[in-house]
């Protein structure tokens, strides 16, 4: 074996050997709970918010580095309502990106999550404080999937005098990364008012986004909505084909529609309709 060879492998052997004792020292020595306390002070100092975190924080090291939380909850902005909160969070970061300075969201788990949205008369909402922009390290968005169960999300409009509620939701992704294709699978219960709305919501799509274009298109959607909406009772709505769709800041506009195949059936009062639409391409401009 050239001497070369031979050295270059000592030294990978002699890295591997020395990262996995360091695993275990980490292991053996590192209690994230015993960050716990200063990561609730930090919230309550930067964002003025209760957090609480019931359950026991579970450190990820191997194949993957990550953070396993329990039940957490967020409260309302300088107040003790509960805003949002979680049964379970798993979030789990790539190794080899941390060794360049750089922080990769590998995947992320969320089971049994709840929010409660509002938007007050004069346009403020609850949630304003965490949208603030704040100086942080960069986080590449090269997520190798998304995984939501057993989550709600409450909408309460004061503006607009109307409430929205998605229970029983589920989402599945594959890799979110910007320009990078994808497919999502979504199911959800849609409760509303004004207009009244009590339906299911399924759907499947491949997905593409570019960001800085605004650029985002959906292909092989399928799209399914039952249920009772807007005066229509037994609504069965079916939607399926490919959308384009252009919405650079300050550029022209646009939207195409490929091989779309729309069916809608329902019943207001003693009426009975059955609606269809076959487009096989249609194309919205800005003007």
């Amino acid at each position: 074996m050239p001497k070369a060879l031979k050295y270059l492998l000592i030294s990978v052997g002699g890295l591997v050997a020395l990262f996995l004792v360091a695993l275990a020292v980490i292991a053996f020595t590192v209690d994230p709970n015993a960050f716990k306390p200063e990561i609730v002070k930090v919230v309550q100092e930067k964002k003025q918010r209760t957090l609480i975190i019931e359950g026991d924080i579970k450190l990820k090291l191997f194949p993957k580095l990550g953070i396993d939380l329990g039940k957490t909850r967020l409260s309302e902005h300088r107040g003790t309502d509960e805003f949002a909160a979680v049964d379970s969070l798993r979030l789990y970061v790539a190794w080899l990106p941390l060794l360049r300075r750089e922080l990769v969201v590998d995947r992320i788990v969320v089971e049994g999550a709840r929010a409660h949205l509002v938007r007050n008369a004069d346009g403020s909402t609850n949630f304003d404080d965490l949208l603030s922009k704040e100086e942080s390290q960069e986080v590449k968005f090269d997520i190798a999937g998304v995984r939501v169960s057993r989550s709600a999300l409450s909408f309460d409009d004061r503006m607009a005098n109307r409430k929205l509620t998605v229970s029983d939701f589920d989402l599945q992704t594959g890799r979110i990364r910007d320009n990078t294709h994808t497919h999502i699978e979504a199911h959800l219960r849609l409760t509303a008012s004004d207009p009244a709305v009590t339906a299911r919501v399924d759907i499947k799509s491949g997905l593409l986004f570019a960001l800085a274009d605004r650029h985002y298109a959906l292909d092989k959607l399928d799209l399914k909505v039952t249920g009772d909406a807007a005066g229509l009772s037994g609504l069965d709505l079916t939607l399926r084909g490919d959308g384009d769709f252009g919405l650079p800041a300050g550029g022209a506009q646009s939207i195409l529609l490929r091989d779309v195949k729309l069916s809608l059936a329902g019943t207001r009062g003693s009426d009975r309709f059955d609606v269809t639409l076959d487009a096989p391409r249609l194309a919205l401009a800005q003007d």
